[in-house]
Formats: C-alpha cells, sequence, structure tokens
C-alpha cells in the first residue's frame, strides 16, 4: 500500500483492542476503508481508546501494522471525560503534524471535542458522518439521566462540525446531508462494502409457511437503540394471534442482553428466542443465507450496514422508519420506531404473502446493486483526495 499525501489521521471513539501477539484489531471499521486510507496517504494515525485482550473480538478485523495508534486515557463516563480532557488535548497537540489530513468520524463525544479543539486552532479537517445524534438521543434508544441535555449537545455539535468541514463523506445518499449539511464539500457512499462475487444464497426467496419461519436481527445491544425489545413485544403478538412457528435470531453482544434474554424469558419465548451473542462476519453470513425474514427495530441508524447486508443475500426486509433506512426499502416494508403493535401487524402481512416475499426479495437485491464495492471506493477515494489536497495548504496552528 502506498500513498500520494503524506499523513491521515482518523479520530476513532470505537473499539480498539491490542492482544499479547501485539496485533490491533476493531469491530468499527472496515477494512477496505482502511486500506484506501493507505492508498491515498503514506501514512495513516488513529487516534483512539486502546484496550487489552487475550484475542480479538469476533467479526473484528486486523489493522495494518503500519498504522500508527495515538493513544488517549479510557473514560467511562461524561464525568471521566471531563477530567481526562486536558490530557486529551495535550496528547493531540503533541501528536498533530502541520500538514495532517484530519478526519472526524462523529458523532462521537471524542470527535466533537476534538473537532472544538480544531476550529478553535484553525485546522482544516473532514469529517465521516455514520449517525443521527437527534435519533441517537431519543426517548427509549439511550439510557442516561442527563440524554435530553446530551441530544441538544451533539445535534448542535454535530451540524457545527460539519458546516465547517472542508469535506463531509456521509453513509447515506441525502438523509444525512440534509440533516447535518456541510458548507464545502459533501459526498455520499455507504461504509458497507459487498463484495461482486454472488453468494450462493443469492436469489429470491419461495418459500411457504408450513415450517419454522426463521426471523434474523442484527446488532449492538450495548444501549436498547436496536429495539430488540420491542421485536421480543411484536414476536409474543404474533405467536399468540397467528399460530406460526416464529423462531427469532439475535446476533450481537452488550450490556443489554441479560435484560432482553430476561425480557424472553418473561414472555415465555425463551424456547424460540435464541441470543448468539457476538460472531464472526462468516456466521452472519450464514444466519442471513438461512433466514426468511430480517428485522431492523431500531430507534436510531444511520445507514444500516447489517440491513444493507441482509438484502443483499435476498432476505425479505422489515425495518423502521429512521436514519437512512426510507433510502432502502419502500415504504410499505418501513415502520414507525416504538411501535411493536405496527411492526408485528406489517410482519404478519409480509409473511402471509408469499408474493410480497418474492416481490421484496427480488427488490432488495436490485436495490443494492448499488453498494457493490467499486461504485463506493469511488466515492471515498475522491473524498481522501480532496481532503489530501486541502491538507496540503498550510494552515494556521
Amino acid at each position: 500500500m502506498s500513498g500520494t499525501g503524506r499523513r491521515v489521521v482518523l479520530v476513532f471513539d470505537g473499539p480498539v483492542t491490542r492482544t499479547p501477539d501485539g496485533a490491533v484489531s476493531t469491530l468499527g471499521l472496515s477494512l477496505r476503508f482502511v486500506e484506501q486510507l493507505f492508498e491515498t496517504f503514506e501514512r495513516v494515525a488513529i487516534i483512539c481508546r486502546l484496550q487489552r485482550l487475550p484475542a480479538p473480538q469476533p467479526g473484528s478485523i486486523v489493522l495494518p501494522a503500519a498504522a500508527e495508534l495515538i493513544v488517549v486515557p479510557t473514560y467511562g463516563s461524561l464525568l471521566g471525560f471531563a477530567r481526562i480532557a486536558p490530557n486529551i488535548r495535550r496528547i493531540v497537540r503533541e501528536h498533530l503534524e502541520v500538514d495532517d489530513a484530519i478526519i472526524l468520524r462523529l458523532a462521537s463525544h471524542l470527535s466533537l471535542w476534538i473537532g472544538r479543539m480544531l476550529r478553535a486552532g484553525r485546522r482544516r479537517y473532514g469529517v465521516h458522518v455514520l449517525n443521527d445524534p437527534s435519533e441517537l438521543f431519543t426517548p427509549g434508544a439511550i439510557e442516561h439521566p442527563l440524554r435530553p441535555l446530551l441530544r441538544w449537545w451533539f445535534v448542535r455539535e454535530t451540524r457545527r462540525a460539519c458546516a465547517a468541514a472542508e469535506a463531509a463523506l456521509y453513509v447515506t445518499e441525502r438523509t444525512l446531508q440534509a440533516r447535518y449539511p456541510c458548507d464545502r464539500a459533501m459526498f455520499g457512499a455507504s461504509d458497507v462494502a459487498l463484495p461482486l462475487a454472488k453468494p450462493p444464497g443469492r436469489q429470491p426467496r419461495q418459500r411457504g409457511l408450513d415450517e419454522a419461519i426463521r426471523i434474523v436481527t442484527v446488532g449492538s445491544l450495548e444501549q436498547p437503540y436496536k429495539g430488540v425489545d420491542d421485536l421480543l413485544r411484536a414476536l409474543s403478538s404474533m405467536r399468540r394471534t397467528s399460530g406460526l412457528d416464529l423462531r427469532l435470531t439475535v446476533l450481537g453482544d452488550g450490556r443489554q442482553r441479560a435484560r432482553l434474554e430476561a425480557f424472553a424469558r418473561s414472555l415465555a419465548l425463551a424456547d424460540v428466542v435464541a441470543f448468539r451473542g457476538q460472531v464472526s462476519t462468516a456466521e452472519v453470513h450464514r444466519a442471513l443465507e438461512d433466514a426468511d425474514v430480517f428485522v431492523l427495530a431500531s430507534r436510531t441508524e444511520g445507514l444500516p450496514r447489517a440491513l444493507v447486508e441482509a438484502m443483499y443475500f435476498g432476505v425479505p426486509c422489515i425495518a423502521t422508519c429512521v436514519g437512512g433506512t426510507p433510502e432502502l426499502l419502500a415504504a410499505r416494508y418501513l415502520v414507525p420506531p416504538n411501535a411493536p403493535e405496527i411492526l408485528a401487524e406489517r410482519l404478519l402481512s409480509l409473511l402471509r404473502s408469499p408474493g410480497a416475499l418474492e416481490e421484496t426479495s427480488r427488490a432488495n437485491l436490485e436495490t443494492v446493486r448499488r453498494f457493490e464495492s467499486p461504485r463506493l471506493e469511488g466515492t471515498v477515494t475522491r473524498f481522501l483526495q480532496h481532503l489530501a489536497r486541502q491538507a496540503a495548504v498550510p494552515c494556521v496552528d
């Protein structure tokens, strides 16, 4: 890998781990995106928090050994961040070079705070916008006593960070661009990288309801924003009223898992709901190949990777109308968030119509063609090249 610019610094607030063999891995970045950073720049540095684990987490990617890590202290709360903020400021100032290209991944506390530093120092930067904080901090999406205040602050700071950026890369085609516009250059490309080769299961689904119906959902269980509790409520209602043999597989892990498992037991769903935890990408794909329908009951999203991957495998999908999901699914396959009754009704209607199942399967296969890797990679490259050119212009410290 060889780049044409000097160095790019990515501010990344996701999980980064180092194992005893020295390998560094993460769940939060696409390997192809990291490779494109190296293709555009001579050096790649990542500002991050580092955790030491005995083995990589399932589904994580190993970062290239050439990636430089600028490690900042770990914090577990807003109060903890306030205590270590001076140290973060010092570390960032010590490690940033004059002609670095800088990318803030939004909307995270670390990126937004560093963005304020950069604007105060009149430093150029770009942003990679992955979610909408106005949805992320809605009631029920996240548990925090200061949720309304956090929502106000994150929305304001995200708008300011985007408006002042030299360029913005969004995971949506139009949704996040409209809510958090950049005054200069805007690019839209999902962070989902789909291969060109067709997997064996990538064909329209055709089946009846004479056997167990396999429902799959995928997402982090760290906070309530994936809406798995609403999906469990919908499943309970459907099993009571439809007589269908419905089975649910939940892929993902986090602090909410134990609570959700207890909730499933309280709804008498323990025998039909399988919480599989964090699994590898290959295992996710196998589950999608076997699924009859994919459901995403999220309360907030950017452009959901799991939904795009399910569509790529031809799985009929139902999702909540949040973030960029209306860019993916027709209105008849969208439901409001926090509405398990409507979710149950819409899902039953789809399952009882073999024609609709095949129709949405075909539509999904056609829609995801625009997410094939070469098209997305070209947009990401243009964004990175734009930042490389801007970084070559001297800035004021």
